[in-house]
């Protein structure tokens, strides 16, 4: 702690703050003036003038000093060899962020700067607390300082919004394409907003440029109702190019927000004309237009939407997946067992309408399904999902050999498909491999037996292998269904051989 001349301490040239809060430096000023500077402010021997000193931190305190009129000034020296550039950097980020808030803008500069410095950008990132997009981002927004860093400094676009936009501009190679998107974006745009500004304005700027071209060309413009004057107008639909469409005598129409023209050929009087459309009919079939166009626009941006929402791990909930399931419970209840089984599950004997008239069966129906669905919303999501893929296998003929009937179709190819292939064999891979079912003695040898019938069957619909066929190497019959010689035990270790 030292009482330095203030003529002595010099603020920092690479202050990444881009200007100060003069009500704050004059609100200081006047206490300074009254009880004197309380805090003082850190600073450390100047690297190039013998005496002085440079601010670390607190810069407002200084030149509200300055202001009060004082000559000395209290301070916490650190040693020199403690500071560089990048330890200042540091600093200013770390307090400008805790302490006193810089500007978005503020922020992205002392990110650049840290980058300049050879900072890797894992490093800023953890000291600063961001991700690497956000560190690798903010270096670009301080880079280019155009109206997109302005918008993401007003909050008028988010990180996500700059993220999209820098992607448009490395993936299209097409600066005006960017250079436009960044005028026109509204503010606030969340990301569907962004995707649909995107794919306007590529429209808007691949029109543009096709009209420059025609307007050079001197190409004719076409009614703009030959698109449904069929009587009168061709529609072109040959591949040309702009040119050799204008050579061939064609004329053009835009439909409503599209990129591309539409070419027509006005046809050869014959016969009896269509009478000109009337504005009514104009109005409603630019309407038309206009729809398709937006329909036409939407669909890829709805696509990404939901491919996005997929991805997000938190966009969908636990709770909204069990609703889904449940819309499922009078499929799952559309035969017998599968609804005895759902009434077991859930405690609820179904409903008996043997003394109920239509309505009165469907009421009471109705309500056991409700009640169904909110016992069922008790069970662990993991177990609807088992009881989804259980109840929609459908097992059939479980209590007879006939169930376990395999066919050649499976070797062949065919259409037909057995019990086995179509029900069963998913049934048990279910119960096995996921609910942990023990398989009995008399369902291994009825699907032994019937495996057995069929040498050339598909070893992939196994659950367990037939007799004579066990593992090579350690003689066991594997419950997965490998299609291998050996068990899939043998198989991670790595070992082969004969029957031990």
């Amino acid at each position: 702690m030292q009482i330095l001349s203030i003529t002595s301490v010099h603020e920092n040239e690479n202050n990444i703050r881009e200007g100060y809060d003069a009500e704050k430096v004059e609100f200081l000023a006047k206490q300074i003036k009254s009880v004197g500077l309380i805090e003082p402010i850190t600073v450390y021997p100047h690297p190039d003038i013998e005496g002085d000193y440079l601010i670390r931190e607190e810069n407002h305190r200084y030149l509200a000093s300055l202001k009060a009129g004082e000559t000395d000034i209290p301070c916490m020296v650190w040693p020199s060899s403690d500071r560089n550039k990048v330890a200042d950097l540091d600093a200013m980020l770390s307090t400008g962020r805790t302490k006193n808030p810089l500007r978005e803008s503020e922020i992205s500069k002392g990110i650049q700067m840290a980058l300049d410095l050879g900072q890797d950008i894992t490093t800023i990132g953890k000291k600063h607390g961001m991700s690497r997009t956000e560190v690798n981002l903010r270096g670009r927004m301080a880079q280019r300082n155009d109206k997109l860093s302005e918008d993401f400094t007003k909050g008028a676009a988010t990180l996500d919004t700059v993220k999209r936009l820098y992607e448009l501009a490395d993936q299209s190679g097409d600066p005006e394409l960017y250079d436009r998107a960044i005028k026109d974006l509204p503010a606030g745009a969340d990301d569907d907003e962004v995707e649909k500004h995107i794919v306007a304005t590529e429209a808007r700027l691949t029109k543009d440029r096709i009209k420059e071209e025609l307007a050079e060309l001197g190409a004719v413009e076409a009614p703009p109702h030959a698109p449904w004057a069929k009587t009168q107008w061709e529609q072109i639909t040959e591949e040309m190019s702009l040119a050799e469409h204008h050579e061939a005598g064609h004329k053009y129409v835009f439909a409503y927000q599209a990129s591309t023209p539409q070419w027509f050929q006005e046809k050869e009087s014959a016969g009896q004309q269509e009478p000109e459309p009337t504005a009514e009919e104009i109005a409603e079939q630019e309407e038309k237009q206009r729809l398709n166009s937006g329909l036409a626009q939407i669909a890829g941006v709805r696509t990404k939407s939901i491919i996005r929402r997929i991805q997000d791990r938190k966009a969908v909930s636990e709770a909204d997946v069990k609703t889904l399931l449940l819309k499922r419970v009078e499929r799952w209840c559309s035969d017998g067992e599968s609804e005895e089984m759902i009434a077991m599950i859930t405690a609820l004997p179904s409903v008996d309408g043997e003394s109920m008239d239509d309505e009165e069966y469907e009421l009471a129906r109705a309500k056991w399904i409700g009640q169904v669905k909110k016992n069922l919303m008790r069970l662990p999501l993991a177990n609807l999902v088992a009881l989804d893929e259980l109840l929609c296998g459908s097992p059939a003929e479980l209590d007879n050999l006939r169930g376990f009937l395999r066919t050649s179709a499976e070797h062949s190819g065919s259409h037909y498909a057995s019990l086995w292939i179509r029900d069963n064999f998913r049934f048990y891979g279910l119960i096995v491999n996921v609910l942990g079912y023990v398989l009995d003695a008399a369902e291994i040898d009825a699907m032994q037996y019937c495996a057995a019938a069929i040498p050339e069957r598909s070893r992939e619909l196994d659950i367990v292998q037939a007799v004579g066929e066990a593992c090579r190497s350690c003689g066991t019959e594997p419950f997965e269904p490998t299609g291998e010689q050996i068990c899939p035990g043998c198989a991670a270790t790595g070992e082969s051989g004969e029957v031990a």
